[in-house]
């Protein structure tokens, strides 16, 4: 047998070879309904934290919306997440760097890292608004001692400055996502327009560290789900547009936009949405950082 021969035997074994390679690693695991389906994420920050906060622990999230030129520090604390909902949110750390900050994405300030939170892009806004508000009331007031017959229309775009006025849409709006010591718990807010969109349960403790803080954000379509899994960390899930149903231990939780759900280390979880619009979700998790984030589980928690 030559050489061709040799290969035309072996041809057939190859491919099949191949093919048996491919099947044996599919991209889900386990029965159908813990499967991920019309479901698509990406990590949008992550950072390193040395240790967690003595003693008792929880996740907190924080929404601090800031209108235009607003400035919040120079300040540090421990280490966190500025998670962008709407507008643009500039901080500035205290070694020059600067970071314009847009919605859908996030920056990490690390532990007792001197920084400030302003809303910068909103004053150029801010001010072409007031230059249209009063350039309306002149000529409005001008054409209706003329009396010009279509001074209602003025009269219909100064409400309608009026109206973009107090949407104000000069305003940022971001989540502050960190892992606090329970003497925070239900502390004094930053500023006054902040509200407390989630504080956890005590964490389960996650060991002496070093640990790994993670965003990720999910887009899930109407019917879909994400894969069943458990983590090595907590992870807390929060809902940013649509509403959420989270299965952990075989119970349903709903959780409506700007509310969140905390789930405790090595406890298998899915997400679904069973309602008509995209579901978005910002997921935070801490974790040992040698430990896994997520580790396929096979049956749904539903």
């Amino acid at each position: 047998m030559n050489g061709r021969d040799v290969i035309r035997a072996l041809l057939p074994l190859v491919i099949a070879t191949a093919i048996g390679g491919c099947a044996s690693t599919p991209a889900n695991v386990g029965p159908p309904d813990a499967q991920a389906r019309g479901a698509s994420q990406h990590v949008v920050a992550e950072g390193p934290v040395e240790a967690l906060p003595a003693g008792t622990t929880f996740v907190s999230v924080l929404a601090l919306p800031q209108p235009a030129g607003a400035v919040l520090g120079p300040h540090s604390h421990i280490p966190g997440f500025t998670y962008v909902l709407g507008g643009v949110a500039t901080v500035a750390f205290v070694d020059g760097k600067t970071v314009d900050v847009v919605a859908g994405e996030a920056v990490f300030t690390p532990a007792n890292v001197v920084h400030v939170h302003s809303n910068e892009r909103g004053r150029g806004v801010a001010i072409a608004l007031a230059v249209l508000l009063i350039g309306a009331v002149v000529g409005l007031v001008m054409l209706s001692r003329r009396g010009w017959r279509w001074t209602p229309l003025w009269l219909v775009g100064l409400i309608t400055i009026g109206a973009i006025g107090v949407a104000d849409p000069t305003m940022n709006d971001w989540y502050f996502i960190a892992v606090r010591p329970e003497a925070q718990r239900g502390g004094a807010m930053p500023v006054p327009a902040a509200r407390r969109t989630h504080e956890s349960a005590a964490l389960a403790d996650l060991g002496p560290g070093p640990f790994l803080e993670r965003l990720d954000a999910f887009v899930i379509e109407p019917g879909g789900r994400t894969m069943a899994h458990r983590s090595d960390g907590a992870e807390t899930l929060i809902v940013t547009d649509g509403r959420a149903t989270i299965c952990v231990g075989g119970a349903k939780t709903t959780v409506e936009r700007d509310q969140a759900l905390t789930v405790q280390a090595n406890t298998p979880l899915q997400l679904l949405n069973v309602g008509t619009a995209p579901l978005g979700v910002v997921r935070f998790s801490v974790r040992p950082k040698s430990g896994q984030l997520e580790t396929l589980v096979d049956s749904s928690p539903c």
